[in-house]
């Protein structure tokens, strides 16, 4: 576990044969707390939802709703 929190990736094998990988959790796109703040008050006070969407699914990818 320590190695594994230090960031080492691990292959889990069965009699030799790779089934399944065990890797850190690591996030994918870091925003803090004041930027979504920041963000959302822009959004609130311009009114543009359009502007806002396309500076969300450029911080964290497009939403696709058929996932």
């Amino acid at each position: 576990m320590d190695a594994l929190e230090a960031g080492d990736d691990f292959i889990i094998t069965r009699n030799g044969r790779p089934v399944g990988e065990l890797r850190p959790i690591r996030a994918e796109r870091d925003v803090a707390t004041a930027d979504l703040k920041a963000r959302l008050a822009r959004f609130l006070a311009a009114g543009s939802a359009e502007q806002e969407r396309a500076e969300l699914d450029a911080a964290f990818g497009a939403d696709r709703l058929d996932d």
